[in-house]
């Protein structure tokens, strides 16, 4: 997955998950081209997180979710929500997402993957772009 790749998402306004098993771009990329396209774009740092508690703690953290989030699974999907919906769209880097035990990995995964369906740029929707780092297996 080169940056022109995810270039031509964000010029074309649609959302999705770079494919499993291909590298995104750097961090620093993302952030030019979000800038230039007007798109917001969050880094989640994972790595170190070994528990819900603490998985919601960061979440909550580096998304900057509004203080009434209730660290739970149904609260992340309707916060994380809000923050793609305040942009013109988003990329979400998450970043150590492959080191996270299967018991919180999966159902993040499900949420991310029901906010690029919900969020895909089509109808009155802003659009999410998320790069897996390192990326998923296929």
């Amino acid at each position: 997955m080169t940056a022109a790749t995810v270039r031509g998402l964000i010029e074309a306004g649609q959302g999705g998950w770079v494919p499993r098993g291909l590298t995104g771009p750097t961090s620093d990329e993302l952030r030019s081209l979000c800038k230039d396209a007007g798109w917001g774009f969050v880094e989640v740092r994972l790595s170190g997180v070994g528990d819900k508690p603490d998985l919601m703690r960061t979440l909550a953290r580096q998304l900057e979710l509004p203080a009434y989030f209730g660290g739970n699974w149904d609260a992340l999907e309707e916060c994380l929500g809000d923050v793609v919906a305040r942009e013109d769209g988003m990329v979400l880097r998450l970043k150590g997402l492959g080191a996270l035990p299967a018991g919180l990995s999966d159902p993040l995964v499900d949420i991310v993957d029901d906010l690029v369906e919900d969020h895909d740029g089509a109808g009155r929707t802003s659009p999410i772009v998320v790069v897996a780092d390192p990326p998923l297996p296929r």
